[in-house]
């Protein structure tokens, strides 16, 4: 036993003798990763994140302070629901007007005319949640083995939810056309026609769907292990994004991610 520990203690020496900052001051990264997280009562989603830093200050001779700036992204917690929505909108009539002159020809003529839509109406379709911030950070590195670069990181920014709209059927209450050329007189003496178009869900607002601004957060550790001098594998747990919550808009978190890294 004593041998063991011994030997325990040797290999703590060598790996504290060996390891050396990967990050270290002067240094600049960058990760692209993709990953999963979760919108509070949805479900799952898909992320995207784009991180870069620059090491700014050494604490000691093993730790590195960085600091930067993320942008992220996810999109799911899909599901099936009804939705409402409201339309209040114009849309062009064109009048096209052929009469007889005097010499016994056609004159032809156009005129156009505003004409006022608004209605309610309902509607299924497949509601997901789309989310983007960007934040500033601050991250903590540490290598504890040659070509591993470890960190804690924390963020702070701002943030917009969305629901995007996908599918959408058993429409009530919405109309649409697309007429041309509509003959609406015809005689010896005057021929007139209409064309319009138009479409009630093209301009519709879904009610309680609008875009919303929210604070957004960051607080994960994540490791890079290097192949090259310069490229590397990078993973993620923790809060790697989050938009806080609001009314009726549940906090949607990044759980996971991987990617690769580059460092200058």
């Amino acid at each position: 036993m004593k041998k063991l520990g011994i030997l325990s203690i040797l290999v703590a020496i060598a790996i504290g003798v060996n390891a050396q900052n990967i990050f270290d001051k002067g240094s600049k990264k960058i990760d692209l990763t993709i990953g999963i997280g979760s919108v509070r009562h949805l479900g799952a989603t898909f992320d995207q994140h784009v991180n870069m830093e620059w090491g700014v200050a050494k604490i000691g001779d093993k730790f590195t302070i960085g600091v930067g700036f993320a942008v992220n992204n996810s999109y799911g917690g899909v599901n099936e629901s009804t939705i409402y929505g409201e339309y209040d909108y114009t849309y062009s009539q064109t009048y096209t007007t052929k009469i007889k002159n005097s010499h016994n020809r056609w004159v032809q003529s156009s005129e156009k005319k505003d004409v006022k839509r608004e209605g309610y109406g309902s509607a299924t379709a497949n509601v997901g949640r789309e989310d983007f911030n960007t934040m500033l950070t601050a991250s903590f590195h540490y290598s504890p083995i040659k070509k591993l670069d470890t960190y804690a990181k924390i963020g702070l920014g701002v943030g917009c939810k969305t629901y995007v709209f996908n599918k959408i059927r058993n429409e009530n209450g919405f109309k649409e056309a697309n007429i041309k050329d509509k003959k609406i007189l015809d005689n010896s003496e005057r021929k007139s026609w209409i064309s319009y178009s138009y479409n009630d869900l093209d301009n519709v607002e879904w009610q309680g769907y609008k875009a919303k601004v929210a604070a957004s957060m960051a607080l994960y550790v994540g490791a890079t292990y290097y192949i090259t001098d310069n490229w590397g594998i990078d993973t993620q747990i923790g809060m790697i994004s989050s938009n806080l919550e609001g009314k009726y808009y549940p906090n949607s978190f990044g759980i996971f991610a991987v990617g690769a890294s580059y460092k200058f």
